[in-house]
């Protein structure tokens, strides 16, 4: 069987996930590619505008997260992508579409009926919970999966059935799915050029190049009676610029300052927490790693994110962090049995993953 798995480049998470699926489908037999929908220059715009604010204080965000949802253009844009979307289907000629994207949906159901070709269709949430994209509601959709039973709840809400509905956690990769033993832990640490017995802290700056992560650096740095027990590793992902400022910086701790890295899963084993925006794709891979989250909301969180922020703080996994100087007052405040319990509590949150998703929509659709 064929599966088009359908994705946006806005942010990195969509494009990540779009790939563990397509992985996860090869592996049980399918035959399955990633499109990226950014073909169409509608969406290519939208995907830029969108990075754009990406890029930017969380405080610039709710204006396109306003138009977007305001304007309902995941449903109006529809009609103008209905044409489109299924010239795609005739020249793919897939079995099944995946959507992982929430501005896709109504577009492609469009699509769908359209062509007139017996094309089953999937949607795959990368946002943990409410309040997310309106988009990600599309009741003829043969299956929805959903990452967390509030999650559920609001697609139900939205008009989605129960039987087309099915809570599996989200598409994350299998090289996510094991956390490291202490052995690999101490292993990974030594890999990355970093002392094999320290707490080890991931401070991601993501495909968004966040600023705030220098700040948490700054404020370890200061912080004398940390000197002797943390250790960083800072990934400055898509800013060159930050790396240089990061590398400037004198710590009296181990510091390993890196630029982009496809090999996440390899920090995260060396890491004993990870300081990062909230975004589902990159929560979901720490959770599988068993790293407790420092989620970063250092003038504000994006809208989009606000529920997955939320759910993290509810279910214990991590702390919100609104100052960077609560970092280091974490560091030293919490009790080492209340960060083993968390590091359990990660590693239970979101059972399923790419390859158990890839299963459920090769059954339902």
């Amino acid at each position: 069987m064929r599966v088009l798995v359908v994705t946006a480049a806005t942010g990195h998470g969509h494009l990540s996930a779009a790939k563990a699926l397509a992985e996860a489908l090869s592996a049980v037999g399918a035959e399955a590619v990633v499109f990226d929908a950014g073909e169409h220059p509608l969406i290519r715009r939208g995907a830029a505008l969108y990075n754009f604010f990406l890029r930017r204080s969380p405080r610039w965000m709710p204006l396109f997260y306003g138009f977007v949802e305001g304007g309902r253009l995941a449903s109006a844009g529809a009609s103008p992508l209905r044409a489109w979307a299924a010239s795609v289907l005739r020249r793919e000629r897939p079995g099944v579409v995946v959507s992982v994207h929430p501005v896709l949906n109504q577009g492609i159901a469009a699509g769908i009926a359209e062509a007139g070709l017996p094309v089953s269709f999937a949607i795959v949430l990368t946002d943990l919970a409410p309040p997310f994209w309106r988009g990600w509601a599309e009741p003829s959709a043969s299956l929805t999966v959903a990452p967390t039973p509030e999650a559920a709840q609001t697609l139900l809400s939205r008009g989605v059935s129960p039987e087309r509905l099915a809570v599996v956690g989200m598409p994350v990769g299998e090289k996510f799915a094991t956390p490291p033993a202490p052995e690999g832990r101490r292993l990974a640490r030594e890999r990355l050029g970093l002392a094999a017995e320290r707490r080890t802290l991931l401070i991601n700056a993501g495909s968004s190049g966040r600023r705030t992560g220098l700040h948490v650096l700054d404020s370890l740095i200061a912080c004398a009676d940390l000197a002797e027990t943390v250790q960083v590793l800072f990934a400055a992902g898509s800013s060159s610029s930050l790396a240089r400022e990061a590398s400037r910086r004198s710590a009296p701790f181990p510091l390993r300052v890196l630029g982009w890295r496809d090999d996440v899963d390899a920090l995260l084993d060396a890491s004993d927490a990870v300081f990062t925006k909230p975004g589902g794709l990159t929560v979901a891979e720490a959770l599988g790693k068993g790293v407790p989250l420092l989620l970063d909301a250092v003038g504000g969180v994006f809208p989009q994110e606000r529920g997955g922020a939320s759910w993290v703080d509810r279910e214990r996994l991590g702390w919100i962090v609104r100052r960077a100087g609560d970092v280091p007052a974490l560091l030293r405040s919490v009790p080492p049995i209340e960060w083993r319990e968390r590091r359990d509590r990660c590693m239970r949150a979101l059972p399923g993953g790419a390859r158990e998703i890839a299963r459920r929509i090769l059954e339902r659709t």
